[in-house]
C-alpha cells in the first residue's frame, strides 16, 4: 500500500545571489542591493513528525531582480508617506483602492464612439492604475 505524504506547512526560505535573505516567509520583496542578482526559493514541507528532510523542491527565477520603472506614486510619493514610520507598521491604517473598471470604461483604440470620445487620446492612453 502505498503511504499518503502530506505537508501541513512549508519553510520558504528566500535567496538572492546564492545567499539567504529571509527564512520563512511567504513573500519576499527585492531590495535596491538585489539589482542585478538572482532570485531562488527553498520549500521545505513539514508535518507533524516529519521535518522535510528529502522533500525539498528549489527554484530559481529565470530573470535576475531589475530596477522599477520610473513611477512618481511609487516614488518619491510613497518613499514620503513611509519615511518616519516604524517598519512593522502596527501604528500606522493605510487603505488601498483598486479601480478595477477603469479600463473597462476606456479604450486605448482610437474610436470616435466612445463613452469617453471628447477626452483627448493621449489622456485615455496613460495607464490609469499605479501600485502604491
Amino acid at each position: 500500500t502505498a503511504e499518503v505524504i502530506y505537508a501541513s506547512r512549508a519553510v520558504v526560505t528566500w535567496y538572492v545571489g546564492g545567499k539567504p535573505v529571509k527564512h520563512d516567509a511567504e513573500c519576499y520583496v527585492p531590495t535596491e542591493d538585489d539589482l542585478g542578482k538572482d532570485v531562488s526559493v527553498l520549500l521545505v514541507p513539514i508535518r507533524p513528525g516529519h521535518d522535510g528532510r528529502g522533500c525539498e523542491e528549489a527554484y530559481r527565477f529565470r530573470c535576475p531582480v531589475e530596477p522599477l520603472p520610473f513611477m512618481p506614486i511609487v516614488s518619491p510619493i510613497r518613499d514620503g508617506w513611509r519615511s518616519g514610520r516604524s517598519p512593522d507598521g502596527l501604528d500606522d491604517l493605510r487603505v488601498l483602492t483598486y479601480n478595477i473598471l477603469a479600463d473597462l470604461y476606456t479604450s486605448r483604440d482610437i474610436d470616435k464612439h466612445l463613452m469617453y470620445s471628447h477626452c483627448d487620446l493621449r489622456h485615455l492612453t496613460r495607464w490609469r492604475r499605479m501600485p502604491m
